[in-house]
């Protein structure tokens, strides 16, 4: 799952980047590459199950040590729109990705892409999915929890889609296997490849990084 959802940001970034670094200085408005970035909270102000911990048993947490949030980068080039989220969540399912498009009024526009991801942290949120396979890692289903999250992220994406500016793209690639290794054998493959993706406004300071391992 994590691969094939980075190759798909690649791929609804490469749509909207249309191969030239310098984007945002088209001729016309219609060309022109416009980002916007925000931050939303999602720390609840309850105690909540916590992801990843099975052993705890459905307890729940205790305290907050680091607030847990929302992230996302809202591009946009004429008529197509891409927004990337991350969420401070050990996962995301299919339908919490369909429930923020409703949220949004989205619908099945096709013009309107929407990326869920999770930076996959086992302190955050439990009790998000309905699926059975996924009780045993986040605990029994909170629906009142999701239902803030899913606004939450819809609240995140339209900060981040009304604050678009024009932006330039810069990209670079390297390997670093030294960060990576196959849990399953040491001489299992890997794949080492660091791409990063950073949005510069016009007056040269950046607006946002995007990284892809």
């Amino acid at each position: 799952m994590p691969g094939r959802r980075a190759i798909f940001i690649l791929l609804l970034c490469g749509l909207l980047l249309a191969g030239d670094s310098r984007s945002a200085r088209g001729d016309g408005g219609a060309s022109v590459l416009r980002a916007g970035v925000a931050t939303h909270d999602l720390t609840p102000d309850r105690p909540v199950l916590l992801a990843g911990y099975a052993a705890r048993e459905d307890a729940l947490s205790t305290g907050v040590r680091d607030r847990v949030y929302v992230r996302a980068v809202h591009l946009t080039r004429g008529s197509q729109h891409v927004a990337l989220v991350s969420l401070d969540l050990i996962g995301v399912d299919a339908d919490l990705e369909t429930e923020v498009r409703h949220a949004l009024g989205w619908g099945d526009d096709a013009s309107k892409r929407l990326v869920l991801t999770a930076t996959h942290t086992h302190s955050s949120l439990g009790g998000l999915s309905r699926a059975p396979l996924w009780r045993p890692m986040t605990g029994p289903f909170d629906a009142e929890l999701r239902e803030a999250v899913i606004k939450a992220t819809a609240a995140c994406v339209r900060t981040a889609a009304a604050a678009t500016v024009p932006v330039v793209v810069r990209h670079a690639t390297r390997e670093v296997p030294a960060l990576q290794r196959n849990r399953a054998r040491d001489d299992g493959p890997r794949a080492p490849e660091l791409g990063v993706v950073r949005l510069d406004q016009e007056n040269g300071k950046p607006l946002a990084v995007l990284m892809r391992y």
